[in-house]
């Protein structure tokens, strides 16, 4: 395996219609997934599979459900009115909200009056995840065979297992709820699509269990630093709460038009995105030799693409280890190469929900900043690059409701 972090690599291998094939580590998501968009090795599968699903994802569709992004950040706003003044982790709290919103968006399910439903599915994918990272450092655990002797194994199994239950019974839920329904549907979700489409019971778990999983962990740690680092910056939260105000209004409903008026909202989440990118690192295996410069990619060599540094490094960046709430302006965007900046991948196996997670991500901070000044408590963030990036020390913010 070789790593990079050269945006010219990111351009012309992920990028490209060949290098598409996801290298061996991914298999260890299977108990997890299934056979999913992102586990798929099949490629003309994968390929029939992502079209289908990014109907659910396209901007229409997400637009056509932001209602759930609206009724969710609501929620959000009475949790932290009724802890007002107390120092919340944003890491914590949040991922509990988007996993709502995920599962909302996807399946019109709400599980905001759940605790336990939540509870379950996130402690689940961290004690996965904390698995995963034992077998990718250790020589025996790697192994299949070896691994199902280990204490792990059970756990690794049971914390599957356990996300597979409780999608499940969403899933049945939901079935009943729409057979009285049916004919009354007028906004597709993604489960609507799958099954429009034809996709059997197994499938559509695999991918609902993989689209939940994916999209709720990723934006919550993406808001996380977002309000930790607008809590330090006085001039952002006033920015934020004016282009709030004037756009969104007292009435605060989404729509395509105002939600891309929030061009400083926006601009500040991309920078929080290039100093903490959601996804630090992903992997492809090479199909067929590629020169870039003066270096040769043999085939099948397996590529470690390192985000987090590129999105560090002088070549792509004036002042890069700086936020500058204002770099991905309009403005300014010009002066950045559109390959450097890759917080959710490049290509055509970039992720799938990304311009639903934007929407989301964007009216979530923007209605939140709207009515509460953020404050930031004594801390050190200590950063850990894991599946996701995060805060082994948390992300504390202080929230007080604006008057």
């Amino acid at each position: 395996m070789i790593a990079v972090c050269d945006k010219r690599y990111f351009e012309q291998i992920l990028s490209s219609k060949d290098h598409v094939h996801r290298t061996p580590a991914y298999k260890l998501f299977d108990a997890m997934f299934g056979n999913s968009i992102v586990t798929e090795h099949d490629i003309p599968r994968w390929k029939s599979n992502r079209k289908v699903i990014s109907y659910a994802f396209s901007k229409k569709a997400s637009m056509n459900n932001s209602e759930i992004i609206r009724y969710h950040s609501e929620k959000l706003g009475e949790y932290l009115e009724s802890n007002e003044n107390v120092v919340i982790d944003c890491q914590t709290i949040l991922t509990r909200f988007t996993l709502q919103v995920m599962v909302g968006f996807l399946m019109k399910e709400d599980i905001s009056d759940k605790p336990q439903v939540s509870e379950k599915i996130i402690k689940s994918l961290e004690t996965y995840q904390k698995i995963y990272l034992e077998r990718v450092y250790s020589l025996y655990k790697i192994n299949n065979f070896m691994f199902q002797f280990t204490k792990s194994y059970k756990t690794w199994i049971t914390s599957a297992l356990n996300v597979k239950n409780t999608v499940d019974e969403i899933i049945q839920k939901q079935i009943i709820v729409r057979k009285s329904q049916e004919k009354h549907i007028e906004k597709m979700d993604c489960f609507d699509i799958l099954r429009f489409h034809g996709f059997e019971h197994n499938h559509i778990l695999s991918e609902l269990k993989t689209l939940i999983m994916a999209g709720y962990e990723t934006t919550a740690q993406v808001l996380s630093f977002v309000f930790y680092e607008a809590a330090k910056r006085e001039d952002v939260q006033q920015k934020i709460f004016e282009e709030y105000i004037s756009i969104l209004g007292d009435d605060g409903k989404i729509n395509s038009d105002n939600l891309n008026e929030l061009k400083f909202t926006e601009s500040f989440i991309k920078e929080c995105m290039r100093l903490y990118p959601p996804a630090p690192q992903f992997q492809r295996r090479i199909k067929s030799p590629i020169t870039i410069g003066e270096v040769t990619i043999p085939q099948g060599t397996d590529v470690l693409f390192n985000t987090y540094e590129m999105h560090l490094s002088s070549d792509n960046y004036k002042n890069p280890l700086e936020l500058i709430p204002g770099r991905f302006l309009p403005e300014n965007v010009n002066e950045i190469d559109p390959f450097s900046f890759a917080p959710f991948c490049i290509g055509p196996r970039d992720c799938i929900g990304r311009k639903f997670a934007m929407i989301e991500m964007k009216y979530i901070t923007s209605h939140i900043i709207g009515n509460f000044i953020l404050r930031h408590p004594k801390h050190k963030m200590q950063l850990g690059i894991e599946i996701t990036l995060k805060s082994e020390s948390g992300l504390p913010v202080i929230f007080k409701k604006r008057n």
